[in-house]
């Protein structure tokens, strides 16, 4: 079966960067704030519910959401990013043709199923032996942009791990994930991701689904959503792994995900994630920012209209130089530990 969702993250209001620069001359900002953390006024985790331990409710489909939105959502969603974050392999990508060109790595090209990753770096999977289970080669490739092909990293003894995708990866490039047995409702994204448990009372009042346009979900509920896959920092309190057990949108995701608030962890970020935390601290820390994810992106289109039309504030230093109008300054550097570029 097809699934779908949706699931992004970044927004603004926020505290002050300083501007710096690097020996050649090119500005970046170096995230020297002041190093007294921001006065806590609000226990993130004290509003809401969670489904820690708990099963997973059963929830609608994709393919039955289809139905009603195969006019506006159907025709871009398998281009969407989010569908994107895993898929079926195609047989002729440049990614694969490079396991087959190796003789240590010919023999697994064949049974790869879904890859997953593609700018910066491509993982390879295949269904695992328990149902639901997936299993990731630790080979990984990587595109060489002056070329346009792919170089291969740990290809010399290629090993089918059954651990790796389901404690590291499962949690946001896929739905459904079982913290008690690894297994996945659905390969990629399906609607129930962002959107919950949807019931069919939606179809009167559009109002009864989380994000709908009528709905005006709080910015805590809305920033938790977003959050479960773009903190990529966070620690799951129950079983220490880098996403919330068995969240389901809706829930107060801070009651299972521990964050490292302090400037000092905000400032050691790339922009990117930088920008993130950033938001979301002034929305469930310090009950500061009306500003959520939503208002600067538009899942659904992939578009950024919104967020070019906002006005500018501090956190736009992340990114932009002060005064600099758009032009985007501090591009992306440092890469994720957790997802290894």
């Amino acid at each position: 079966m097809r699934y779908f969702a949706v699931c992004v993250l970044v927004s603004l209001a926020g505290t002050l960067v300083c501007l710096a620069c690097l020996p050649d001359g090119e500005p970046v900002f170096a995230a020297r704030r002041t190093q007294t953390p921001a006065p806590q006024t609000i226990d993130p985790a004290a509003w809401g519910s969670d489904h820690v331990g708990r099963p997973l409710p059963e929830f609608m489909t994709g393919d039955e959401c289809l139905f009603c939105h195969r006019m506006d959502v159907g025709p871009t969603w398998t281009r969407n990013r989010h569908f994107q974050t895993m898929r079926r392999v195609e047989p002729e990508a440049a990614a694969v043709a490079a396991l087959r060109s190796l003789p240590s790595t010919k023999e697994v090209a064949g049974q790869v199923e879904f890859v997953l990753g593609s700018r910066r770096q491509v993982r390879f999977l295949k269904r695992g032996q328990k149902y639901g289970q997936l299993s990731m080669l630790s080979t990984a490739a990587q595109p060489t942009p002056q070329t346009g092909k792919f170089r291969l990293r740990h290809a010399e003894h290629p090993q089918w791990d059954s651990q790796t995708f389901g404690h590291s990866c499962g949690g946001c490039h896929a739905s459904g994930l079982d913290s008690q047995t690894d297994a996945v409702a659905a390969v990629s994204l399906d609607c129930f991701t962002c959107h919950g448990e949807i019931t069919l009372e939606h179809t009167r009042d559009s109002s009864k689904a989380l994000l709908a346009k009528r709905r005006r979900d709080p910015p805590r509920v809305v920033v938790s959503i977003c959050g479960q896959c773009h903190l990529r920092t966070g620690t799951s309190r129950s079983n220490g792994r880098p996403f919330a057990n068995n969240f389901v949108a809706g829930d107060n995701l801070f009651r299972d995900l521990r964050i490292d608030w302090s400037d000092k962890h905000l400032d050691s970020l790339e922009p990117g994630d930088r920008h993130i935390l950033q938001n979301i601290r002034d929305v469930v820390l310090q009950g500061r920012a009306q500003t959520s994810c939503l208002s600067c992106h538009d899942v659904h289109k992939q578009s950024s209209t919104k967020h070019r039309k906002l006005a500018v504030t501090a956190i736009c230093a992340n990114c932009h130089r002060p005064g600099g109008g758009r032009i985007v300054v501090n591009r992306r550097k440092q890469h994720n530990g957790l997802c290894e570029y």
